[in-house]
């Protein structure tokens, strides 16, 4: 069984909340819950909302001159 709660959201937030509900043709509710669900499981890891950044930082082991390197070599991408 399902508990009906009351809270104040921004306006801004409620109106993509309603629009993702409608693109995705799912239940504002449901939306609500798995976000709620979803920070709960994050706050549990300790990643407090960090997603792929957090979970992934470190993965990579490479030299800070290798990844020179490998900047240098590709052009343009240090410009922008």
């Amino acid at each position: 069984m399902r508990q009906k709660i009351s809270t104040l959201i921004d306006p801004g937030l409620y109106r993509r909340v309603k629009l993702e509900a409608v693109k995705t043709n799912r239940q504002i509710s449901e939306i609500v819950g798995d976000a709620l669900e979803r920070y709960l499981q994050d706050e549990r890891r300790g990643s407090h909302g960090a997603g792929v950044v957090g979970e992934s930082w470190g993965a990579l082991k490479l030299p800070a001159s290798e990844l020179g390197r490998l900047l240098e070599d590709d052009d343009g991408l240090l410009d922008a």
